[in-house]
């Protein structure tokens, strides 16, 4: 199943891409000025996948006006996909590069840099977003950018331009986020924020602070996993709030089919059948993507490993909405199968 328009494809099988964005100028300035932070190709010039500049077209779509046509997304893909790498990016964009409309050139939108860039990047722990997003970006930086853009990178707060420009993280004290004027907010993992760890508080204060901004240019970006129905995560918040009202969210996910959930409880139930082992196999390529680094023959070690529930599994590696071992039903099965 596919969520969001950067799978879509039109008559003739090409990709569906926005007709209006500043997303190519965005792409082409990640390109020289960052590098690959982390993996075999560790210091070299930044390249996304085709999949992931597609989601940056879209992302920067624009109308007639110049004015962005989403006013914030979900990113929600499985586990190892690049979710991280790619918010870091996108992040690095909105701190210095071009990613606001500036003018029309013979009818095409000319981008600029933001001016006093504030990028927030948000998780309910610490440790979580120290160790995902805001770890890539001492890696991530070219020589070049830090001599062009004065940067100064710390670990927990960046600034560029001595000072002017920032990026910063937060975490789940509601009360220490209020006050700044962000130009981008980026949700970490907010399959993980729960009333339980005040991700709720979190979640109302950051969108308070995006609602600040004096051109409401400001936009918020959740990446996470698939959420557990039930829980009242934030990520689940904005899955229903997404399919109650699509329109202005860029709301993207790509998720196994039915069949998978068949395989996968054959095989946890040691009553495999013929066929399985390549259904789950298949449901794992299709979730992949274009991140061609993901080890298949690992993650279908995962799904037959015990100690993984099926629930977990269908989660993190096929990105299907399923609920925890602790749930008396799973409610998007109980939702499918209700009588219309």
């Amino acid at each position: 199943a596919i969520i969001g328009p950067i799978w879509q494809r039109d008559a003739n099988w090409k990709f569906v891409l926005p007709e209006l964005t500043l997303g190519w100028s965005a792409i082409d300035w990640a390109h020289e000025y960052l590098l690959q932070p982390d993996g075999p190709d560790a210091g070299q010039p930044w390249r996304f996948t085709n999949e992931q500049q597609r989601f940056l077209l879209h992302w920067y779509a624009i109308d007639g006006d110049g004015r962005f046509i989403y006013r914030g997304g979900m990113l929600r893909r499985i586990k190892g996909w690049g979710k991280d790498p790619l918010a870091a990016a996108l992040a690095c964009i909105e701190f210095l590069g071009p990613c606001r409309f500036a003018a029309w050139v013979e009818g095409t939108p000319l981008a600029s840099p933001q001016y006093a860039s504030c990028i927030e990047i948000a998780a309910v722990s610490q440790d979580q977003v120290k160790r995902n997003t805001m770890s890539l970006f001492p890696a991530m930086f070219s020589t070049r950018a830090i001599r062009e853009y004065e940067l100064d990178v710390g670990k927990e707060i960046i600034y560029a331009y001595r000072g002017r420009s920032r990026i910063e993280l937060l975490t789940s004290s509601a009360r220490s986020t209020e006050g700044p004027r962000p130009t981008l907010i980026v949700k970490n993992e907010s399959q993980h924020w729960l009333p339980s760890n005040g991700g709720d508080e979190m979640a109302a204060v950051v969108r308070r602070n995006a609602a600040k901004s004096r051109d409401g240019s400001t936009r918020i970006l959740a990446i996470s996993n698939a959420h557990a129905p039930g829980e009242g995560s934030d990520a689940e918040l904005d899955y229903e709030a997404y399919m109650q009202k699509p329109e202005g969210f860029l709301y993207d996910s790509i998720e196994a089919g039915p069949e998978v959930v068949e395989a996968l409880r054959r095989l946890k139930a040691n009553a495999e059948e013929d066929g399985d082992r390549e259904i789950l196999r298949a449901g794992l390529e299709f979730c992949r993507g274009d991140s061609n680094w993901v080890y298949l023959d690992r993650f279908m070690a995962e799904c037959e490993d015990p100690s993984n529930s099926e629930n977990v599994v269908l989660r993190f590696y096929f990105n299907r909405l399923a609920a925890g071992s602790d749930k008396a039903f799973d409610r998007v099965q109980w939702d499918r199968l209700a009588v219309k």
